[in-house]
């Protein structure tokens, strides 16, 4: 928190780097490649298995590390809400709703009617994850959207996985910046 001219917070860096779901994606990546490892190498089982078993620990080792760490990529002010460089003004926002997570809070920015927001269907979400596992290997400028700057349909709204915060401090830092604004504390 600084000062009350504005608030910042912790986003979860799963949300920031992937797409939805795509901190699960390590599995996928190590499936297929032990698939392809034990297929072609042809080694004994007892490898196969340590293998295996190196595999499934980066994997989830991945996954944890991504789920418990953030970067502080949330402000809000009085001109609205910034999220990973992208910016929603108070008059786009419809209703802040505040619910407990594990290790922070999450905040749901329903829009208001008038506000524009850009879907991904799901043959594009599955796309995104599928670029996801070529980015760093085939940079070629084209890029999948992070989980935290695509809204969700029906309400249109932004789920923001705040760490290191309370529903109560994160309500009550809402509350002084956003004046007029409804906040809803599940």
């Amino acid at each position: 928190m600084s000062g009350d001219a504005s608030y910042t917070a912790v986003v979860r860096a799963a949300e920031l780097a992937f797409p939805r779901g795509g901190r699960w994606m390590f599995f996928v990546y190590g499936a297929i490649g032990y698939a392809v490892l034990v297929r072609e190498a042809r080694f004994s089982w007892l490898y196969d298995v340590v293998v295996l078993l190196v595999i499934a620990s980066s994997a989830g080792f991945s996954t944890w590390f991504f789920s418990r760490t953030g970067s502080r990529k949330f402000e809000a002010d009085a001109s609205g809400i910034t999220v990973a460089e992208q910016k929603l003004s108070w008059s786009d926002i419809a209703q802040l709703r505040i619910s407990a997570m594990r290790r922070g809070a999450l905040l749901e920015v329903l829009l208001g009617p008038a506000a524009r927001a850009s879907y991904r269907g799901p043959l594009r979400r599955a796309a995104d994850l599928v670029i996801m596992g070529y980015y760093p290997f085939f940079h070629s400028g084209r890029r999948y959207w992070p989980a935290v700057q695509v809204p969700r349909a029906d309400p249109p709204r932004y789920l923001i996985p705040l760490l290191q915060v309370t529903p109560a401090e994160l309500g009550s830092a809402l509350a002084r910046v956003a004046p007029g604004t409804p906040i809803v504390a599940a």
